[in-house]
């Protein structure tokens, strides 16, 4: 009964300190400001402006979703080990699994809040740019968008406890969502051998290397795609997959955390 207490107060304590940052709603003033740069580039297109206002939206939205988030949670968990806050906490009767998931509790809500934020403010450009109105892929876009959300938010918990400093700790992550976010791209150049060296032994280990990485990495490139707004879902059931082995990531990401958090001294 005393651990779900506090469980929940720190819970309580992760989105009462992400209300009083001024970084959390910095977020919420950059996804407010997005609607207006896509009234401006969809403006500047030639053809299809409601499409590309509500692509543009979206790519905004998710980017700085996901940049708030790995941000936010990464100095937050600095100040709070620069503070002691994390060895008072652990002096509690707290075990270190229900104190990583209560932490990841406190950031999953946050990252609802967030999703839901940025679903707002695509829907916004919608109804300002884009006349036709697909709720269902409008929901399936934000569902995706907050397992995604929720899977860098683990990773960033993870690493930021694992190292001493924020700056690295943000940049790694940023490395991570940015390569899980092209490694797409990166396949197809190996498919296509579309490589900057022409020798044939340079082009089969980048392949080999490139493949392999593809295996651990979650598939971001395959999921929020800013096309769904317009076009639809075409490939249901290979997105499913992709979801599904997005959210494997998650608890096992939270078991390297607790691996990790065991073996330290506080």
């Amino acid at each position: 009964m005393a651990g779900f207490k506090t469980h929940s107060i720190i819970v309580k304590y992760t989105v009462l300190t992400a209300c009083r940052d001024w970084l959390f709603w910095a977020v919420i003033i950059l996804l407010a400001t997005t609607v207006g740069l896509s009234m401006f580039l969809g403006s500047t297109s030639l053809v299809e402006q409601g499409q590309t206002a509500v692509a543009c939206a979206a790519a905004a939205g998710r980017l700085i979703a996901a940049s708030g988030m790995i941000l936010f949670i990464c100095f937050q968990v600095q100040r709070a080990m620069e503070s002691k806050e994390i060895e008072l906490l652990l002096s509690r009767p707290l075990s270190r699994p229900q104190f990583v998931l209560a932490y990841f509790g406190g950031f999953a809500i946050l990252a609802a809040f967030i999703v839901a934020a940025t679903c707002f403010f695509v829907l916004t450009a919608q109804l300002l740019h884009y006349e036709k109105i697909s709720w269902g892929w409008l929901i399936a876009w934000g569902a995706s968008l907050y397992v995604e959300t929720l899977t860098i938010s683990a990773f960033a918990l993870f690493i930021a406890l694992l190292t001493r400093s924020a700056v690295f700790a943000t940049m790694t992550v940023f490395a991570f969502y940015f390569l899980a976010r092209l490694i797409g791209f990166f396949l197809f150049m190996a498919k296509g051998h579309v490589l900057i060296s022409k020798t044939p032994i340079f082009m089969k280990v980048a392949g080999v290397i490139i493949k392999s990485v593809s295996i651990v990495l979650p598939r971001f490139d395959m999921l929020t795609q800013s096309e769904w707004l317009i076009y639809g879902v075409r490939d249901l059931q290979g997105t499913m997959w992709c979801i599904a082995a997005a959210m494997l990531y998650i608890p096992f990401i939270l078991a390297m955390t607790v691996f990790d958090l065991k073996r330290k001294q506080f």
